[in-house]
């Protein structure tokens, strides 16, 4: 029978077994930990302690399923020792095996192992099988782990290979068990004499910590769940593939996915670059403040053809005026309405600039999209303003791409 013939029967019997265990909590986790030992054992080639694994687990819960894999490790063992006493109780328990067993099951299995193992035992004569001496029970300790680079120590002794079955002394027992990315396990095992004592350990992953090299006030997300805003202290987070995502009011997102081992310290790197709309709002906001400077201009020129229109109707007041001076005072009246009007223009388009540019700055807060590593955001108004002066009056034009 080939191994993977044997792993799939072990499999198969597990669910067996487990189907008919005792009820009591206590026996029935004692009985599958036994029986789980026992596959491990019988998997490693290790057959006298599968053997007495197996037998440990038919005490508790008799089952079918576990009778024949302990016939089964028992006529393993008696083909590497050739030992008598494991073929008389291989023989044995095969025969009670399909004694419970009217149908189904293993039997065709059962039939052709015990058929080999008579001949076997005729071979042997009768004096043999009686003179067979009985199995002596040893102590053992298992120490299986769901990590199968695990180190185990039992006492000062150190293994590499996963699971470990020692011999040892009745009494207690210090184990521990090691593995990259993983809290250790210390505990106290007690042998019993006789006894094979499985424990099965499954140790604690150490987590990832995750830190980000990132601009202030950045807002960060982990699979689309907020952890915190940047600077901030490193976090943990379950090893595996991971979406981060960065934003920032005025920058473009960033999104990366990260792989973290367990036990890993990973600090990332973030720039995020300035968007488009920002920019836009900026070059908005020195337009405005040119438009500004250009109004205010504008109105000084006003004021002083204000002034000197002031000046020449005092005179007025005072005495006849020639005709070149009343011909200077029309002058100066229209060019100050000239001048007021153009500041008015200029100081609306400023307004006008004002407002685009707040709103291009105060409602920048651009979205990342799914898939994209480093994302960009919607595509921004690109404004600029151009103010333009003209005889006896000004403007300006805004020119952008939305």
């Amino acid at each position: 029978m080939s191994a993977k013939t044997i792993l799939a029967a072990l499999a198969a019997a597990v669910v067996l077994a487990s189907a008919a265990l005792p009820a009591h909590a206590d026996d029935l986790d004692k009985a599958k930990t036994l029986y789980n030992a026992g596959a491990e054992a019988y998997a490693a080639g290790n057959f006298l302690a599968a053997i007495q694994a197996f037998s440990a687990a038919y005490a508790i819960s008799p089952r079918p399923a576990i009778l024949f894999n302990l016939a089964q490790a028992e006529r393993r063992q008696f083909t590497l020792d050739h030992d008598a006493a494991k073929l008389k109780d291989a023989i044995k328990h095969f025969r009670q095996y399909l004694a419970e067993v009217q149908q189904g099951g293993r039997r065709s299995d059962a039939v052709d192992a015990l058929a080999d193992l008579e001949s076997q035992a005729a071979r042997l004569g009768d004096a043999a099988m009686t003179t067979a001496a009985p199995v002596k029970a040893v102590t053992r300790l298992m120490i299986s782990c769901d990590v199968k680079e695990a180190t185990i120590t039992v006492d000062a002794t150190a293994h590499n290979e996963v699971p470990v079955i020692d011999e040892v002394k009745p009494g207690k027992h210090t184990v521990k068990i090691t593995a990259p990315g993983y809290f250790d396990d210390v505990r106290e095992v007690t042998a019993v004499e006789g006894n094979l004592i499985a424990a099965e350990v499954t140790l604690k992953e150490r987590p990832a910590m995750l830190a980000f090299d990132a601009p202030s006030g950045a807002d960060i997300s982990v699979d689309g769940r907020p952890v915190g805003t940047a600077p901030m202290k490193a976090f943990e987070l379950a090893s595996g593939t991971h979406t981060i995502t960065l934003t920032r009011a005025g920058k473009r997102p960033f999104m990366s996915t990260l792989t973290l081992k367990r036990g890993e310290t990973m600090t990332v790197p973030v720039s995020m670059e300035t968007t488009d709309r920002r920019v836009a709002s900026y070059v908005v906001f020195g337009a405005a403040g040119v438009g500004a400077v250009v109004g205010g201009a504008f109105a000084l020129d006003a004021l002083h053809f204000q002034n000197s229109a002031k000046g020449i109707r005092d005179e007025a007041a005072s005495g006849n005026i020639s005709g070149d001076r009343l011909s200077a005072y029309n002058d100066a009246i229209t060019k100050r309405d000239s001048m007021r009007s153009a500041s008015y223009v200029a100081f609306g388009i400023t307004g006008g600039l004002l407002l685009t540019a707040g709103a291009l700055y105060f409602f920048d807060h651009p979205v990342p999209r799914s898939g994209d590593e480093i994302v960009a955001p919607p595509p921004g108004p690109r404004v600029a303003f151009l103010p333009v002066v003209m005889q006896g009056g000004a403007g300006g034009m805004l020119v952008g791409a939305f």
